[in-house]
């Protein structure tokens, strides 16, 4: 645990005390300068984490579907009995590292449901001849149609991005995925999605 006292001297407050008909100046002085002393104090330059918090522990592992690594899914674990859930991003193998409170600290101890998705956007057609406002043909596809304002979305129509994976690993009720995180060690899940 790492004392503030450094936080204090690198910022140096330079506060006159001046003695003033009564007193009042130098009292004020004296409780402006306590005040910050006592909010940088408080305002967590310790170091150390909450300790209320619940102890984490190291998860990792690989997101495949039918033996291929996949790139951008987001592994969501939801603790069963509790409320610290954790999240993690593969990277381009497929692996994952999960976080709770920080980054990379892993999560805490217990049974989970897991859900896995990944979205992917549409990258617009970009034409670098393009006027701000205005649309160049062949920058829209043939059969867009723009959205009335009552339209909602309308029905069988494109209304955001896509799940690459399939849709039932979307949700941790569906998925079927389910992790226990041991505070023994050994917190490595690798998933392959069919």
């Amino acid at each position: 645990m790492m004392f503030c006292l450094p936080f204090v001297c690198r910022f140096r407050i330079n506060v006159r005390f001046r003695k003033n008909v009564g007193g009042i100046g130098n009292m004020a002085s004296k409780s402006l300068w306590l005040l910050l002393v006592a909010m940088s104090l408080s305002l967590g330059c310790s170091g150390s984490d909450d300790p209320n918090r619940p102890k984490t522990y190291p998860v990792s592992g690989t997101v495949k579907l039918n033996g291929t690594a996949v790139e951008g899914a987001t592994v969501t674990f939801q603790l069963i009995e509790g409320k610290e859930n954790a999240i993690g991003l593969t990277d381009q193998s497929g692996k994952y590292t999960l976080s709770t409170f920080r980054p990379n600290d892993g999560a805490v101890a217990g049974q989970y449901k897991v859900s896995i998705s990944k979205f992917d956007l549409e990258t617009p057609n970009v034409s670098s001849a393009l006027t701000p406002g205005k649309i160049n043909s062949g920058d829209l596809p043939a059969d867009y149609a723009a959205p009335s304002a009552n339209s909602g979305g309308g029905k069988g129509r494109d209304t955001g991005p896509k799940n690459s994976l399939p849709a039932k690993y979307a949700k941790a009720d569906s998925s079927a995925l389910r992790a226990l995180v041991d505070p023994k060690g050994g917190n490595k899940f690798d998933f392959d999605l069919k």
